[in-house]
């Protein structure tokens, strides 16, 4: 147990456990090691949990009594850096912004609904209906433009 010792965190006492699951209401399960051996608690939490985190260590305020998830720690494999080589991609978010980079194609698809950018500077979009909406002016602007 690492008790903080600054005046924002006095008496903040931050421990280790591991997610167990959910209850039927969604609330994360933790098991924490304690005096009394293991145990399952209901915890509250801060963060974003999945059914793929179970077995995931965590960061636990004991918050005179109650659990709260401060945070989950990564996996190696979540930890490393992603490659530049064939098949990757990196996703950076900063809050405002979603930049969603592909080395040669990137494809959203939804149904039979289709985006793809390609590195060439291609974009096509596919649909059975395919509409656009403009409240000022609607430019379509290239070389040179076909219409059928």
């Amino acid at each position: 147990m690492v008790t903080g010792t600054s005046e924002g965190l006095k008496g903040m006492a931050l421990e280790s456990g591991v997610l167990a699951g959910f209850d039927p209401q969604g609330q994360p399960l933790v098991i924490v090691a304690g005096p009394g051996g293991e145990s399952a608690a209901r915890a509250k939490t801060v963060i974003p949990l999945s059914a793929e985190h179970v077995g995931s260590e965590l960061v636990l305020w004991n918050r005179e009594g109650d659990l709260v998830i401060l945070g989950r720690l990564l996996s190696e494999q979540e930890v490393r850096l992603p490659s530049s080589g064939p098949g990757t991609f990196s996703v950076e978010a900063d809050g405002r912004k979603i930049s969603i980079d592909a080395a040669q194609q990137l494809v959203l698809r939804s149904g039979k609904a289709s985006i793809t950018l390609t590195a060439a500077g291609k974009v096509i979009i596919r649909g059975d209906y395919v509409l656009t909406r403009s409240t000022g002016v609607n430019q379509i602007k290239g070389a040179s433009v076909q219409i059928n």
